[in-house]
This record gives C-alpha cells, sequence and structure tokens, in this order.
C-alpha cells in the first residue's frame, strides 16, 4: 500500500516550503488525496515521481507568486480563526447545557418526521459513508416505515446547532456527531432510539390449524 505523506513531510523529502507544496496541489501539479477533514496527503509514488522528473513543473511566476503566497496564508489564517471560534462556541454550548440541566430546564424536543435518520453534512466522503451504512442498516433491521434523509444545506445543518458534521439525528436527537461509527455500533444507535427497532417483522398467517 502506497504511504501517504503530510504536507509538511512531502516539503522536506522534495526540499522546497510547505506553501510550493500546497501551491502545486492546487495547480495540478502534484497529485494528493483529501482527507475527511478537508487536508491532503500525498502518495510516496507522488514524490518519487516528482524527484525523476517525469512531471512538466514549470518555474514559478515571479509576478504571481507573492500574491498567491499572500493570499494562501491569508486564508490559513482565516480557516484557523473559524475554527478556533467553533470550539469557543462548542464549549459555550456545553457550559449552557449543563447550567440548564442543573436547573432543572428540559428543553422542548426539536420536531422532526417519525421514524427518521437524518444524515447532516455538506457532502463529504465521511458524509456520504455514514448516509451509505444509515441506509444498509435500515435494511438489516427490515424497517420499511424508517427514511433516511440527506441535509446537506449549510441554513439546515447550523439550524440544529454547533457540531461537527457528519452527524446523524434520530427522531430528532442528536446521537453521533463528527464520527462514521461502525456498522454494528450503528445498528445499536438505531434500536436504541427507535421503539421496535430490533424486533422482526412477524409474518402474517392466512390460517390456524384448530383441534375440534
Amino acid at each position: 500500500m502506497d504511504d501517504l505523506l503530510k504536507i509538511s513531510e512531502a516539503a522536506m523529502e522534495l526540499g522546497v516550503t510547505p506553501l510550493t507544496v500546497r501551491r502545486h496541489i492546487y495547480k495540478g501539479l502534484i497529485q494528493s488525496q483529501p482527507t475527511a477533514g478537508g487536508h491532503h496527503r500525498i502518495p510516496r509514488s507522488e514524490i518519487a515521481r516528482l524527484r525523476q522528473g517525469t512531471c512538466d513543473t514549470p518555474p514559478p511566476d515571479p509576478r504571481g507568486t507573492g500574491v498567491c503566497d499572500r493570499r494562501l496564508r491569508k486564508l490559513e489564517q482565516d480557516v484557523a480563526t473559524l475554527q478556533k471560534q467553533l470550539a469557543v462556541m462548542a464549549h459555550s454550548c456545553t457550559f449552557l447545557a449543563h447550567a440548564a440541566e442543573e436547573n432543572g430546564y428540559t428543553p422542548v424536543p426539536r420536531p422532526s418526521p417519525a421514524r427518521t435518520l437524518e444524515v447532516l453534512g455538506p457532502g463529504c466522503p465521511a458524509c456520504d459513508k455514514l448516509a451509505e451504512l444509515a441506509e444498509a442498516v435500515v435494511a438489516d433491521l427490515a424497517l420499511p416505515d424508517v427514511q433516511v434523509k440527506r441535509v446537506k444545506g449549510l441554513d439546515e445543518i447550523v439550524a440544529y446547532g454547533p457540531m461537527l458534521t457528519p452527524a446523524l439525528i434520530i427522531e430528532g436527537k442528536l446521537v453521533s456527531s463528527g464520527i462514521v461509527p461502525s456498522k454494528r455500533r450503528l445498528a445499536r444507535m438505531v434500536q436504541t432510539a427507535l421503539p421496535n427497532a430490533a424486533q422482526p417483522a412477524a409474518k402474517p398467517r392466512s390460517w390456524l390449524w384448530k383441534r375440534s
């Protein structure tokens, strides 16, 4: 299996800066594999290809390099700022939830269509994987009245409050956030959240033998 390197590791192997590696990835000169978290991983075979000089890498245009570098640094700073803000929001929500619980406040359950599994996520590979697992679990448990709904709109996702995606909502309650659970664990979540989910459907009987 081909080893995958971080951008910093690939830069060290190639003897360039991480910024140069990122710029070449965005230009399509270096092939990378995106992770579920939006990061880039470079196959070691790609490093070997670059070292052998089998790719046509043009020299950077000095007129655009500075602008590109500044723009990339600004975007990285924006991402770091948003990550910090998200962490603060998550901490605040946790604090408020504990405070409400201590004061005896019971939140009103969010209305949701009966027997519905909602997979929240903008369409990342992890979101697609969770949706596929949810469909498979519903089929394995023989739940024809249960629907798996994809929620991709950012406005709809934000309406649920701060959370990591992919997330799973069952009957209006958050049961999983930021992970893709195993199929067995997901089945247990569904069985716990949905009444009678673990019971197989009864087979109809057309008649019964009776003794006279």
